[in-house]
């Protein structure tokens, strides 16, 4: 829990200058990789909150901040170029599910991957949640460990059992390559906010799935799926 809340105290500190640095820098690929920089931070600290158990209220806020600079600092070149960036666009999308932003705030969100052309079957899942048959979308752009959640991404599955199986087997070990895996070991600097597989919350949010025996599911975000 500390870990967590180092990191939420050193994004909050660090805010103010950043946020002055990409205003007054004048290099435009410097000010790209700072405006990403703000995006992922905010995107960390929002979860770090939900890792520290903190209230609703402030998760949502914290979202709302996060979408406004997702809007001005990401961008997706493709799987290869946007190394870690599928990640944080399931993310995005799931929380804004859970936290129930409002239709406006959604739209943000999927107006970007509009943009960038981000699409594949568990994003089109998850937008037309929200957005009813606004998105297309075949196979996955990361298949690891996604794909491995596709009998529930296209509700042909809907037990507590797959979702058990997908949590203990596959999504931590699937990325075994993302930044983020075993932050929780690193104690030089604050980088873990902890491991939630917002996806498979979102998903059981939007088949109505009766997850009482997934409360204490390691890595399955109950609370949330039940504000």
């Amino acid at each position: 829990m500390s870990n967590v809340n180092n990191l939420i105290s050193e994004v909050n500190e660090i805010l103010p200058e950043l946020k002055e640095r990409i205003i007054k820098n004048s290099d435009e690929v410097r000010k790209a990789s700072l405006k990403l920089f703000l995006f992922s931070s905010l995107l960390e600290r929002t979860i770090a909150y939900y890792s520290s158990e903190s209230d609703k209220v402030i998760i949502n806020q914290s979202l709302l901040d996060t979408i406004t600079a997702f809007e001005e600092g990401f961008k997706w070149e493709g799987f290869e170029k946007s190394y870690g960036m599928y990640d944080q666009i399931i993310w995005i999308l799931s929380l804004g599910i859970l936290c129930e932003i409002s239709d406006d705030d959604f739209k943000r969100i999927v107006a970007v991957l509009k943009r960038d052309n981000a699409k594949d079957r568990l994003i089109k899942t998850l937008v037309n949640y929200r957005l009813p048959n606004e998105f297309e979308g075949s196979s996955y752009i990361q298949k690891s460990p996604y794909a491995d959640l596709d009998m529930l991404v296209t509700g042909q599955n809907k037990s507590t059992s797959f979702i058990k199986n997908y949590l203990d087997k596959k999504w931590y070990q699937g990325h075994d390559d993302a930044p983020w895996y075993d932050s929780h070991k690193r104690t030089k600097v604050n980088t873990y906010f902890g491991y939630w597989a917002w996806e498979a919350g979102a998903l059981a949010k939007i088949f109505k799935i009766n997850d009482k025996d997934l409360e204490k599911q390691k890595y399955y975000p109950y609370r949330a799926v039940h504000w």
